[in-house]
Formats: structure tokens, C-alpha cells, sequence
């Protein structure tokens, strides 16, 4: 018996981009920054095959894939905020004054069957803790039929402008969006790297994926998973799938997106089962917010405050960020075209406001319009050549070294 190595792959697929337009169509003749993702950009993308390694092949040993994690970003959003970005940002008729959006979430209450089951043996309002009956009311939860309810940020809205809604009646964003919440073309980028993983790890001779790659070199072969259909065994259960996130709309729905890309069309056997139709159920896990550690978090680790003013107070952050000949240029850029370098001193503020616009195809100061300024020498005699992009380099590492 040939022995087996069990390898655990981390696939980093980090898409950092956010915006919002209508359609989630990029103009074809705009040069994007590599932050927004453009399709072209993402085609180009591939995850490397899994190959046998020689240092296990001459020893006789097979590798066997048995996990990969795939970390993300949400894909590109709106404005978690209206900021204060550049003079003209939040002041009609400026397009960045008001966010509209297309893409909904939608929800959902389990099914009756599921609420049934959970309240089998109990008293009125009692909750029941066996993990078993969980894991029996998430697949139950799925029974149709069912309603889909879409969540829309309209109720205070008018799209003609009407007096009935006065901006202090709006949303945030003056629109129809919810704040920071994901766009078409986020949702379109996160496909893409579901398409990528599909392409990667799943195989499936009906839809002419991996046909020829040993099975040992995928996670899924949807050969087998048709014919399964006992919660806990299918593709998308766990613990075969684990999905975490921040508990923040753009978060779980760029994961919802990947996910679809992931499975999409080769789950749909699973939807019917022997005791009739059902809807699958993915478990996401979250948290409260201001207690997760999905990113820094003060809270939770005080020490990162006091690592951040330890950093504010180094030698690097004095000479780099403060008063090196680059820090002071894109200073005086930002002093001179967007209003003051104050606007922009919170790098994730002033990320959110470059590229949610950007990415997005809405008005940008004339010195990030890199179609209108990018040939312009007076531009290029003062802050030398590619300012832009250097730019929004530097107020991204302002944010990772502060």
C-alpha cells in the first residue's frame, strides 16, 4: 500500500475592491487601478494545479488534498459612510452625493417544519441546546415552500427627487443604498473567484470539469455528490464547508457570491430529496460586531492600542509618513486638489473614498482622473510621474504602518 500525505492548502484569493454603479459593466475604454479588479484583470487569474512533490513521489508517498482555506475581502461596495472626501463629494449635483443600488439581500425565516422540530418536547419559549437537533433544524429549515423576502433601502426614497422625502428623511447615502453595503460588480467579481475554485478543486464529468485529475487532487468530485443527499455528507454541509465572516452585509454577501460560483448549477440535484424539496441551507458563522477578530480589534486585544502609539512615536513613521520628500508631495497633492490632507488622514477613510469612486466610474478630483491628467506636465513636474497610484499607495501604507 502506497503510503498517503495529507496536505492542507491555503488559498489566499484577497480581492480588495469596493464601488457601485447600475450595471455591473466596467467601461471598456478606462484604465482601472489593480485595486478595483476589472474583469480583465480577474480572467487572468488561476490557481496553480496541485502537483505530486518530488520529496514525496521518491519516497513513495501520494499527496491527498484535504482542506483549503480561501480568505477574501468583500468585493466592491459603497460608501460605509457620506465623508467628507473632497470639497464638491457630498454636495448635489455631485454623482458621489447619492448612492443608488440595484443588488438586494434577501432573507428568510425557517420553515415551519424546522420551528416544529425545534420545539418538540418544550415548554413555551424554552430553547433547545443538542447540537444534534441544530444540525436536523438547519436542513429542515430549507423545506418548501417558503417566501424569499428582499430587503430594500427605499421606504424614505423617492428616485425623481420628489419634496415628500427631504434629504434628512434619506438614507445616509442619499439613495437606495444600504451603507457599505456590496454592488453588482462586487457580486460579479466574487463569482469569478468562486468560477476559480470551481475550476480548481471540484470535479464533475457532466460539466467537463477536472475530468482527467486524480481524484485525491480535488476537495469535491459532484460525480459522487449527486447521489448524495443526508445532511452532513453533501458538499456544502459541514463540517465539508465551514463559511465565517464579519457580521456586515458586503462580508456575507461576497462570500454568498463565491460560494454560488463555487457550486452554482452542480447542487442542483440536491434539491430533490426523498421526503420532497428543499432549499439547501449554508450555515454562516458571525459575530457581534464589536467583539470579533476578523480584523483589528481593540477591544477584544487592548495591546493593539498601545502597539499603535508605540508606532506613531517610531523613527520609520517620523522619516516615512511624516516627513519624507514623498509623505510631504503627497501632502501638498492633497492640500492643493482634494481639499486638505486633514480629509484624508484616516487612511480607511481616505481608501473608501479613492477607490468606492474610482471603481465605480464616479467623479473623482481632476488629479486621480488619470484619463484627464495623466498627460498633464505640470502635474508631472511638481509630484513626478504616476501620482495617482502613488498616492492611494501611500494612504493604504499610512494605514498598515500606523
Amino acid at each position: 500500500m502506497v503510503p498517503t500525505k495529507v496536505l492542507n492548502l491555503c488559498t489566499y484569493c484577497v480581492l480588495s475592491t469596493w464601488s457601485i454603479i447600475t450595471v455591473s459593466a466596467f467601461l471598456a475604454d478606462k484604465t482601472y487601478p489593480s485595486f478595483c479588479s476589472a474583469p480583465h484583470d480577474n480572467a487572468e487569474r488561476s490557481i496553480l494545479p496541485l502537483a505530486d512533490d518530488p520529496f514525496f513521489t521518491n519516497a513513495g508517498i501520494g499527496i491527498v488534498l484535504a482542506h483549503v482555506t480561501v480568505i477574501t475581502s468583500e468585493g466592491i461596495k459603497v460608501p460605509s459612510a457620506m465623508h467628507k472626501c473632497w470639497p464638491t463629494y457630498d454636495i448635489k449635483p455631485a454623482d458621489t452625493s447619492s448612492w443608488d443600488c440595484n443588488l438586494s439581500t434577501l432573507t428568510t425565516a425557517p420553515s415551519w417544519k424546522s420551528i416544529d422540530y425545534l420545539n418538540l418536547g418544550l415548554q413555551y419559549g424554552d430553547e433547545n441546546s443538542d447540537p444534534m437537533i441544530g444540525e436536523q433544524a438547519t436542513v429542515l429549515a430549507g423545506e418548501n415552500p417558503m417566501f424569499l423576502f428582499e430587503k430594500r433601502y427605499d421606504a424614505n426614497y423617492s428616485p425623481s427627487g420628489s419634496d415628500h422625502f427631504p434629504d434628512i428623511l434619506g438614507n445616509e447615502l442619499q439613495g437606495s443604498c444600504q451603507v457599505g453595503q456590496l454592488t453588482l460588480r462586487g457580486y460579479e467579481q466574487h463569482k469569478q473567484n468562486g468560477f476559480h475554485l470551481r475550476n480548481a478543486y471540484v470535479k464533475s464529468d457532466l460539466d467537463a470539469l477536472n475530468v482527467d485529475k486524480d481524484a485525491d487532487k480535488v476537495l469535491y468530485d459532484f460525480d459522487v455528490e449527486s447521489s448524495k443527499s443526508q445532511f452532513t455528507q453533501r458538499a456544502y454541509d459541514e463540517p465539508q464547508l465551514y463559511f465565517r465572516s464579519d457580521d456586515t452585509q458586503a462580508t456575507i454577501m461576497s462570500g454568498q457570491a463565491l460560494l454560488q460560483g463555487l457550486f452554482g448549477e452542480l447542487m442542483k440535484d440536491h434539491a430533490l430529496l426523498s421526503n420532497g424539496k428543499r432549499n439547501a441551507v449554508i450555515r454562516v458563522h458571525t459575530s457581534d460586531h464589536k467583539n470579533d477578530f476578523m480584523e483589528p480589534n481593540p477591544v477584544m486585544c487592548p495591546r493593539l492600542d498601545q502597539i499603535l502609539q508605540k508606532s506613531l512615536k517610531s523613527e520609520v513613521y517620523y522619516i516615512d509618513f511624516l516627513h519624507s520628500n514623498e509623505a510631504l508631495l503627497m501632502k501638498e497633492l492633497a492640500d492643493e486638489f482634494m481639499g486638505g490632507w486633514d480629509r484624508h488622514e484616516d487612511p480607511n477613510i481616505a481608501m473608501e473614498c479613492i477607490m468606492t469612486s474610482i471603481c465605480s466610474d464616479k467623479t473623482v478630483p481632476y488629479v486621480l482622473n488619470a484619463e484627464d491628467s495623466a498627460n498633464d506636465e505640470s502635474l508631472t513636474k511638481r509630484f513626478g510621474d504616476d501620482w495617482g497610484n502613488r498616492y492611494s499607495k501611500f494612504v493604504s501604507s499610512f494605514s498598515c504602518n500606523a
